[in-house]
């Protein structure tokens, strides 16, 4: 007799499981349906008019690199050189993590305390623009952001030879 409630148990055991697997995947499932329409529609999301805006194409050898800038006065004033036209920046290796180039001219300094990621494009002492391929810690106004690119692809991107660099919107 207990080895048949035993079984019974089971049975009912494994059934109530499958039950209850079968309805969290269709929970999961609707909530996902539920999600994406409003995440399409999220009015947080920045138009592609206001992205533009933010954006900067640094053109390295044969290769260009998409930048999202900051917001600050720092990013700003970079930007209101570069409506002028492209600049050039001659960057040399510094360190095995970064590449340093002097602008044209100085830019306001908003310097923090922070560590720098692969990616980061950063103000130095106000007048020297820093890409990083890899990571220090340092008083920076950040600039930016190079996007899509991994630290490997930034390293073998950025961290050869001294080069010629042109920032443009």
């Amino acid at each position: 007799m207990k080895r048949y409630t035993f079984c019974f148990l089971l049975i009912l055991l494994i059934t109530g499981w499958n039950a209850f697997c079968e309805d969290k995947g269709k929970t999961e499932e609707s909530t996902r349906e539920r999600i994406a329409p409003v995440m399409q529609n999220d009015s947080r999301r920045v138009e592609s008019t206001d992205m533009n805006e933010h954006m900067l194409k640094i053109q390295i050898g044969n290769i260009t690199l998409n930048a999202v800038l900051e917001d600050n006065s720092s990013a700003a004033a970079l930007k209101d050189l570069l409506s002028n036209g492209p600049i050039t920046v001659t960057v040399q290796n510094y360190g095995g993590f970064e590449k340093v180039g002097v602008l044209p001219q100085s830019l306001p300094r908003n310097d923090m305390p922070m560590t720098a990621v692969p990616g980061d494009i950063m103000l130095y002492q106000g007048n020297s623009i820093v890409f990083f391929y890899g990571s220090n810690s340092w008083s920076y106004t950040k600039l930016g952001k190079i996007t899509g690119y991994s630290q490997k692809e930034l390293r073998k991107i950025l961290g050869g030879k001294d080069a010629v660099v042109s920032l443009m919107r």
